[in-house]
């Protein structure tokens, strides 16, 4: 039996523990697992490498961030025509089963090829934890402790110089997980994202109460699909009369080793992505609900 695994859409960390894990799986088995380069376009290109456990064993990708096999975004999602051209490669190929890493879009065109007939299973990988049907994603509790340790160095500073606010922009695109898990966690005051908006006046108010109910200084995450980073920040210099610090974390966030927490889910993923195709349980994704490792349909 042959796999192939793409990984789509942006990279996060623990997607290289992934595929170690999977090799590993397949290589006490009769399977052999391919991995396709540059996500889908690796699928459009026939472009694939051997991931034999033997030969990636020794180059620690359990703790490495990005992908191996590298990503990128497939602008033919939403093209049928190329969607099924993919198909006729996989079977060209003799690709029996395909394991596809991403967020929403990649997951949506893996359900589109198991419409088609080819066997999939789905697994959610993004540090933006915005994949429906699962409460978790790859990636996403890196992206968190990246968010905290800013914060934390921050607050050293702010610490010795009070009376200030500090605004640290997150990554995250249109879903404010990261920003709200920050303010969750007690990293922040205040969370602004694009799930819970308000007002210019709203946040000048929450600020002016927090300073006056005895805070040193305030911190504010906000989630960069907002686009609003340096309008907030001019807005409570002025209405406060107080300085503004802007932190934009950017793309540190996305990368690096992956925590502890993402290599264990990692594997536990690829355990349960094995576990799919040795039931011959296809159109599922992976999923993590209510605490515990399962499978949804795509």
């Amino acid at each position: 039996m042959k796999i192939g695994v793409v990984t789509s859409g942006g990279d996060c960390p623990g997607m290289n523990a992934f595929i170690l894990e999977l090799a590993k799986l397949c290589s006490k088995t009769d399977c052999d697992l391919i991995g396709y380069i540059g996500g889908y376009k690796g699928v459009e290109e026939n472009n694939f490498i051997d991931l034999n456990f033997n030969s990636i064993s020794g180059m620690s990708l359990g703790k490495r961030g990005g992908s191996i096999l590298f990503t990128g975004r497939y602008e033919n999602l939403k093209d049928d025509k190329k969607m099924i051209y993919l198909k006729q490669n996989l079977n060209k190929s003799g690709v029996d089963w395909l394991v596809v890493l991403g967020g929403d879009g990649s997951l949506r065109a893996a359900k589109k090829l198991s419409d088609l007939g080819i066997k999939v299973v789905g697994v959610p990988a993004t540090i933006d934890n915005d994949v429906k049907g699962t409460d978790y994603t790859l990636g996403f509790d890196t992206a968190i402790n990246k968010t905290l340790e800013v914060i934390n160095d921050i607050e050293d500073t702010a610490t010795a110089m009070p009376g200030k606010i500090y605004i640290v922009e997150t990554l995250g695109g249109d879903s404010g997980n990261i920003a709200k898990a920050a303010f969750d966690q007690g990293a922040a005051d205040i969370a602004l994202i694009p799930e819970m908006p308000i007002s210019d006046e709203e946040l000048v108010n929450m600020v002016k109460e927090k300073f006056s109910n005895g805070n040193k200084y305030i911190i504010i995450t906000i989630c960069e699909g907002l686009k609003r980073t340096m309008h907030y920040s001019e807005l409570l210099q002025q209405a406060l009369n107080r300085k503004v610090h802007v932190t934009i974390i950017g793309h540190k966030q996305r990368g690096g080793s992956p925590t502890a927490y993402d290599r264990y889910m990692a594997k536990q993923f690829a355990k349960q992505a094995f576990d799919l195709i040795k039931k011959n349980d296809y159109g599922k994704m992976v999923c993590y609900t209510l605490g515990k490792i399962g499978n949804c349909n795509l």
